[in-house]
């Protein structure tokens, strides 16, 4: 018994320490929502609506907003011109729902149709101001931020369209800086406008390597057409005008096309990447065409052998760096693109006239030299090309390029110093190429080149167009 008297008073006071719990508020008071935001599209969007393309979709998305224990929310994509200053979005201009998405995808028409109910004029601009409301039936919230676009509404349009050629490539087109007959031609698909809107134009953009543009030319047919055919005269003398003064150096261009139809501006969804190679282009008495059995015995393809003399004579020495790329090498020396402009052949070692075939022991790469007065020929093998100069180190050794058979040019990846270089064939003097300019054409026993800049450099050469012997010095 005198245990259980001590335990009574403490369960007495636990008794004592109990609060009564008050139920008296049982009013239901709904599920909350919890925060959430915009995605797409952001502030400074602009939307022009197609009207060529009235099904393209354009999609609004925004994360979600969390719900409570049962109830998911649904969402109504809202939007009110900016000039409500208090951005009331319980007084929308335009509202889409998007049931419990958290994105919609409308239609440009859709967009269109719902402006153009507002009293929106045709290629009017909307500057708005869209946001989301999300409920649960209990309770409403407006997404945490707001984005500023622009949408123009439809009036005229142009169907997408795709570029054809020239298709982006890392080799380079050659042009004839001074031929108004040979063309460049650029082509694409066709653009439709919208129903009842104006004919198609089209201009073709070209811009530089960066994107930055340079100029424009309308297409044929007064830009009608979808192909351009430019001369190549006409386009070099645009590249000059926008800078590529250098024909030594090959311009890296894009280009691309945008389709007009009244108001609407359409640019296809490509670009194409070109280089331009720009070789002056001879003709007979200017050059002489070298046919032959490593080349299908064709003239008008033929490489050619360029008269050492300024345009306009007398033309009798001419020379050039031919590939025979077979081992029996058999041609003969045509006076121009066909044959019925008649021809020299091999007399003998030295001489030529109305002989027999030229013949080489071996294929390869030679200088080939014609005199036509003193009717005397000869062909140097060219075993290796070399860079030397007192920028590469030496003017006694020279450093040796690479030879690339499908390109037909020399390469080399060296460090130089600041000084002169020159390129010379077969480690020996006999035959060197410098540069008179300097306009990055070589000349036989031409001048020396000037390096400015030490560094590491690629240098290539390229003489397999006769009389349009050049080089390139790339730093690194």
């Amino acid at each position: 018994m005198k245990t259980l008297l001590y335990i009574l008073p403490l369960f007495t006071l636990v008794l004592g320490s109990c609060k009564k719990t008050e139920f008296s508020d049982m009013t239901a008071k709904g599920e909350g929502l919890v925060g959430f935001t915009l995605k797409s599209p952001g502030t400074g969007t602009k939307l022009a609506l197609n009207a060529a393309t009235p099904g393209t979709a354009i999609t609004f998305s925004w994360n979600e907003s969390k719900p409570g224990l049962h109830k998911s929310p649904t969402y109504t994509l809202v939007a009110v011109a900016r000039t409500n200053d208090a951005a009331n979005f319980d007084i929308p201009l335009i509202q889409f729902d998007a049931g419990a998405n958290t994105s919609v995808a409308l239609t440009a028409k859709q967009i269109d149709d719902a402006l153009k109910a507002k009293g929106i004029a045709d290629g009017a601009v909307s500057e708005l101001l869209w946001s989301v409301k999300a409920t649960n039936g209990d309770v409403t919230i407006v997404a945490q931020n707001q984005f500023f676009i622009d949408i123009t509404r439809m009036k005229d349009g142009a169907s997408p369209f795709y570029l054809l050629g020239p298709a982006s490539s890392s080799s380079s087109i050659e042009l004839s800086p001074s031929s108004t007959t040979d063309l460049l031609k650029f082509n694409w698909t066709k653009s439709n406008p919208a129903s009842g809107g104006g004919a198609i134009k089209y201009k073709v953009l070209f811009a530089k390597a960066d994107g930055s543009s340079l100029f424009s030319v309308n297409s044929n047919t007064a830009g009608a057409d979808t192909l351009l055919s430019i001369s190549h005269k006409q386009f070099n003398d645009s590249l000059v005008k926008y800078g590529y003064g250098d024909f030594s150096v090959n311009p890296l261009l894009k280009w691309t096309v945008m389709a007009i139809s009244g108001t609407w501006s359409q640019v296809s969804e490509y670009t194409n990447d070109f280089s331009v190679s720009r070789l002056i282009k001879y003709v007979y008495p200017q050059a002489l065409n070298v046919a032959g059995n490593f080349q299908g015995w064709s003239p008008a393809t033929a490489p050619q052998l360029v008269a050492m003399t300024p345009v306009g004579g007398p033309y009798s020495e001419y020379a050039g760096f031919i590939d025979f790329d077979n081992n029996t090498p058999e041609f003969k020396i045509v006076k121009g693109n066909d044959w019925n402009a008649g021809d020299y052949g091999m007399v003998d070692a030295t001489t030529i006239g109305n002989g027999s075939n030229f013949s080489l022991a071996s294929g390869g790469v030679y200088l080939f030299k014609v005199n036509t007065t003193a009717m005397s020929w000869s062909a140097t093998k060219i075993n290796s090309f070399g860079l030397i100069g007192d920028a590469t180190g030496s003017w006694d050794v020279d450093k040796d390029m690479t030879y690339d058979a499908a390109t037909q040019k020399w390469s080399i990846t060296l460090t130089l110093g600041t000084g002169a270089i020159k390129f010379r064939a077969n480690d020996g003097w006999d035959l060197n190429l410098g540069d008179d300019g300097p306009d990055g054409m070589l000349e036989l026993n031409g001048a020396n080149i000037s390096i400015t800049s030490a560094g590491t450099y690629t240098v290539t050469l390229s003489v397999n167009n006769g009389g349009n012997w050049r080089y390139s010095l790339i730093k690194n």
